[in-house]
């Protein structure tokens, strides 16, 4: 019974460990090296997003920074979010039943089932 206990415990920790270095190689192999605590470097890095980003206003709390660009949002010079017009050229194809796009369909009747 204690050696199950035992293999129990080492497959838990050699897979902890295993996640730990897939996570820190997923953020790139400085973190292979170095362990900083990457929770904080979250945090940290929201804050300084939520400087650059965001204005402080007394009414509302945040609201965004006019003409603000980055890669993942931009405001206008009216602080509205900003998106760019869908592409039209793309791999976009529509899927569905061909007997649906088929305009020689014979009209569906309720007699002679």
């Amino acid at each position: 019974m204690g050696g199950r206990i035992a293999l129990l415990a080492a497959s838990i920790v050699l897979t902890l460990a295993v996640l730990e270095l897939a996570c820190r190689l997923e953020r790139g192999r400085y973190y292979l090296l170095h362990w900083p605590n990457l929770v904080l470097d979250s945090r940290e890095g929201a804050a300084r997003y939520l400087d650059q980003a965001m204005v402080h206003d007394d009414e509302l709390g945040y609201v965004p920074r006019p003409s603000h660009v980055h890669r993942d949002a931009a405001h206008d010079d009216e602080g509205l979010r900003w998106t760019p017009a869908p592409s039209t050229s793309g791999p976009y194809r529509l899927v569905g039943l061909s007997s649906m796009a088929s305009s020689k369909r014979p009209p569906v009747s309720s007699k002679g089932r």
